[in-house]
């Protein structure tokens, strides 16, 4: 049966049953980000007496279905079968399923949307280079050659060339999001629109990388999301402990406003709704240091799509292993960029997020599952990066399960001595390895265990001890504090300010062709 024909029935979506009196919309149509950048799982129960299924899909909202091919990307896929895989162009996309048979004029799903980021990491903003003797030049000054592979020099941010979907700092993309829902030049939404709590008031920033949207705060005290406000962390719903876990506070309703917990700060948040949503979340570790700009400091985050707010806020995420003696939880401190942990008894802020598909998961951050795994490197199939399963100075053993050398002296490196390094060195077949950002290295960090990483992956380094890595990030000089970087630990897991003299690990990374 022709689509044309077989759509008469159910044009109208959201309305209308079929002869046996169901509801217009049996089919569960899904939704979903798949595994790498761009992929969309579409998904939906089967019909019973259906032959076949037709799926819809197009940038604009199928209204008319019938007529399909005259919206932006419209398109028709026969005879398809659920789930569905597509490789489609960062945006909003919508969707549509019809059950088709000779003898039963089925009626069509309700629409679906989602959209569709870029995918990867956000780099770190950084687009500035030290040259030898620690001052700040651009990338691309002769200074700058005694220090080779610099982030500056790659990446998002170095690319003069990017298309964005939206607006930011450097590589960073980002959309306002109206507190209906509505992204800004859609429906209601202004193109440009103000903060505020009305309804096509600017309330949310949606990352156009990552997909996540992130709450804004106000400037009202007397506002349940005043950016002022404080909390201490807590959790008594956490999958990974069976108990309570955290600080409760002295009100557990935010009734007060000032002085409750995280969790009752997301009941609150979510029963009241949030720019057209009630699914919102602590975010991540990760998640929060996203959004991090380490080109600048006092706030280290770009103050044209966020509230301007240098605060310490809250993960989500608790510190492994849990305690419910002396918890700790994961913070991100917005002012300078570092990220630790802090008691759950401490009070800090809070930017709630959520997604148009499945959170993030917390433990384990970083599955096995989620790499493509040879005998020397590993690549992360949801970043398009590939590692070296062992740290430069060490080599896998034949077994592939252990990395030997640990013991030699000279595996560490200065951070200028880990640029010069990598810039020639030949490893896998390839020669195009260089010093991670700090963001590539806290991508596979895993907070469920020390040390901080997918053993299983990446072969456990016992005999090494101090597990900081240099990343190829210079940190940005405030406070009178200069002529350091970035490392990461992957015992403690946390991103701190070096100097560059000191010795710290390397394991270099590329970009997978």
């Amino acid at each position: 049966m022709l689509l044309s024909m077989m759509l008469l029935a159910g044009c109208g979506g959201s309305s209308g049953s079929s002869s046996g009196g169901e509801p217009v919309d049996p089919y569960g149509l899904t939704v979903a980000w798949g595994q790498v950048p761009q992929e969309v799982v579409v998904g939906w129960h089967d019909r019973e007496g259906a032959e076949h299924y037709e799926l819809l899909l197009a940038r604009e909202p199928l209204e008319d279905p019938e007529h399909y091919a005259s919206y932006e990307g419209g398109e028709l896929i026969m005879d398809a079968e659920s789930p569905v895989t597509l490789q489609l162009a960062p945006g909003t996309w919508y969707f549509r399923v019809a059950a088709v048979a000779d003898e039963v004029d089925f009626p069509i799903s309700d629409e679906v949307s989602l959209f569709n980021p870029l995918g990867g990491l956000n780099d770190t903003g950084i687009t500035f280079c030290v040259d030898d003797d620690n001052a700040d030049v651009e990338c691309s000054d002769e200074q700058v050659s005694a220090l080779p592979g610099q982030d500056g020099h790659s990446g998002r941010d170095a690319d003069s060339s990017l298309i964005k979907l939206g607006a930011g700092a450097a590589g960073f993309d980002y959309t306002p999001i109206c507190h209906s829902g509505d992204a800004a030049g859609e429906g209601d939404c202004p193109l440009d629109p103000l903060p505020g709590a009305d309804d096509n008031d600017w309330a949310c920033t949606r990352d156009n990388v990552t997909g996540l949207v992130w709450e804004l705060k106000t400037d009202d005290p007397e506002h349940l999301r005043y950016a002022g406000h404080r909390y201490t962390w807590y959790s008594n719903d956490l999958p990974e402990h069976d108990g309570e876990v955290g600080h409760i506070g002295d009100d557990k309703d935010c009734v007060g406003l000032t002085h409750c917990n995280t969790q009752a700060y997301v009941r609150g948040v979510n029963e009241t709704g949030l720019c057209g949503a009630r699914d919102w979340r602590l975010p991540e570790a990760n998640e929060l240091a996203g959004i991090l700009n380490l080109d600048t400091t006092q706030p280290a985050i770009d103050d044209q799509a966020f509230d301007a707010t240098g605060a310490t806020s809250w993960a989500g995420t608790p510190d492994f292993p849990l305690s419910t003696s002396n918890p700790y939880a994961w913070v991100t401190e917005f002012s300078g960029g570092a990220v630790a942990t802090e008691r759950t008894s401490s009070r800090f802020a809070v930017r709630l997020v959520r997604a148009d598909s499945a959170p993030t998961a917390r433990c384990p951050a970083t599955p096995t599952h989620d790499f493509d795994v040879a005998h020397e490197t590993a690549t992360h199939v949801p970043t398009g990066l590939m590692w070296q399963r062992c740290p430069e100075g060490t080599v896998m053993n034949a077994a592939g399960d252990a990395c030997d050398g640990q013991g030699e002296e000279d595996i560490r490196h200065v951070w200028q001595g880990a640029l010069q390094h990598a810039e020639d060195q030949g490893f896998a077949g390839h020669s195009d390895w260089r010093v991670p950002n700090r963001k590539e290295l806290q991508s596979i960090l895993e907070y469920c265990d020390r040390p901080r990483l997918n053993t299983a992956v990446f072969p456990e380094l016992s005999e090494i001890g101090d597990l900081a890595f240099w990343s190829s990030s210079p940190t940005v000089p405030w406070s009178n504090i200069s002529n350091r970087s970035w490392p990461v630990s992957f015992q403690g897991g946390w991103s701190y300010s070096a100097g560059r003299d000191f010795e710290r690990l390397l394991r270099l990374v590329r970009d997978v062709d």
